[in-house]
């Protein structure tokens, strides 16, 4: 291990490639593409070829600084309707014809002889969220576990709060970066590059439709010396390159009108008050006859019932008559 990391590696990247132990680039180099000599030499046996030999965190039509060079024809998405029992509504089925990771399929796996394993990019929420096995697909680098503990009230729904974390000392991305589809991705200090991610998500509970989430994800850099690097670094070995933090959440105007759709629309009695569809003015008419009628029940009942009190009937009349001629004859 000494000879090879410590000597070998070393000397042959810098007097064949020009490279030194750290590069200092701009932001937009960083995040939207650098050309790296080594790929380039992997791809097309020349390192100055710039065609080729690019590396990116983030998807763009072209790389920065490639003068055109195109990364790629996009993405295409499979997502489940809902239509077949097989999948939940909004999961992601495929990504460009595949249910794995880009950087960790099969021919990864294959070309690492076992060091890089697959992983599953099929179930991740797309929208919804079910509320058992749901996963998250944290931007390509990694695929995360819900949790779903929560609820609380946002801006009058009902909602679940589910978070997962992603621990940066788990998850080297330099595979991702690289991309060589070779021993390469795994060999210690090549890029030695850690993402670590936290996230929350909100659903609405009734029909589980994401409606605010926020996250911060945060891309480390392991300081120890090469050698080292073979064993999973401590936290305290990474540090912190950039972060990027994101939120969104539902408008005023959405909440209102998913608040009357959804949780107006499941009250008992009053789903009508809404009147989001003229089938509401139904109940409301018929709630109004009903009122109409018992109004005009209680008016009549109140109006008769004073005068059957006032007037005594006849039988009445002649019996007190009687009580009090006896009265009189026997004094």
């Amino acid at each position: 291990m000494d000879s090879i990391f410590g000597e070998f590696v070393e000397e042959f990247l810098i007097s064949n490639f020009a490279t030194t132990p750290y590069l200092t680039q701009s932001i937009n180099n960083w995040l939207l593409g650098w050309h790296d000599p080594v790929n380039a030499y992997l791809a097309s046996g020349d390192s100055s070829d710039l065609t080729v030999g690019w590396a990116s965190l983030e998807s763009n039509q072209t790389y920065f600084g490639s003068n055109g060079v195109v990364n790629g024809d996009g993405t295409n998405y499979t997502i489940c309707s809902g239509e077949k029992s097989s999948c939940e509504k909004g999961e992601l089925i495929e990504k460009d014809s595949s249910s794995q990771l880009s950087w960790r399929n099969d021919r990864m796996e294959e070309a690492t002889l076992g060091l890089i394993t697959p992983e599953e990019i099929s179930g991740t929420t797309g929208g919804f969220i079910t509320g058992q096995g749901d996963k998250v697909d944290v931007s390509g680098y990694a695929i995360a576990d819900l949790t779903c503990d929560q609820e609380e009230v946002l801006k009058g729904i009902p909602v679940k709060v589910c978070s997962t974390t992603v621990s940066a000392t788990e998850r080297s991305i330099q595979a991702n970066l690289l991309r060589t589809f070779s021993l390469i991705d795994v060999i210690p200090s090549a890029l030695p590059i850690y993402l670590g991610s936290e996230i929350e998500i909100k659903s609405e509970q009734l029909s589980g439709l994401i409606i605010a989430g926020e996250s911060t994800t945060t891309f480390y850099l392991d300081r120890r010396e090469g050698d080292q690097m073979q064993n999973k670094p401590a936290f305290y070995d990474l540090v912190p390159v950039f972060e990027i933090r994101s939120s969104s959440e539902i408008g005023d105007e959405d909440a209102d009108a998913m608040e009357s759709a959804i949780i107006q629309n499941q009250n008992f009695f009053t789903y009508w008050m809404n009147f989001d569809t003229s089938l509401d003015f139904l109940p409301f008419l018929m709630w109004l006859l009903a009122f109409g009628f018992f109004s005009i029940s209680i008016v009549r009942t109140l109006k008769s019932q004073p005068e059957d009190e006032m007037i005594p009937h006849q039988g009445e009349e002649k019996t007190s008559i009687g009580l009090l001629q006896r009265v009189h004859q026997n004094n």
